[in-house]
């Protein structure tokens, strides 16, 4: 039901671009040609930023999934990590 009352998100995406355009435009001295350039950069630094943080969250749903030998080990590698003493005392207990 609600698919017939909300648009598209890429709608909001692409008036929310073209209206920032505009205020650029609009409020600083740059030529489009220039704000253009910006934008196409600063998207692909974005897209990087972006796949990271999707791989973030498809490996910690995959996680939060898994059964409970995964969260075991992940417990002690969290574990590990909060506690560096941890590694100490583990190392010489098991050389």
């Amino acid at each position: 039901m609600a698919h017939r009352f909300l648009p598209d998100p890429l709608i909001f995406a692409i008036l929310l671009t073209i209206a920032t355009f505009a205020l650029a435009f609009a409020l600083t001295p740059q030529l489009p040609e220039a704000l253009v350039m910006m934008w196409d950069s600063g998207f692909w630094n974005l897209l990087a930023f972006a796949m990271q943080m999707v791989l973030i969250l498809v490996t910690g749903h995959a996680l939060a999934i898994a059964g409970l030998g995964v969260r075991d080990i992940m417990g002690y590698c969290v574990t590990t990590l909060l506690f560096p003493g941890v590694v100490f005392v583990a190392g010489m207990y098991l050389f």
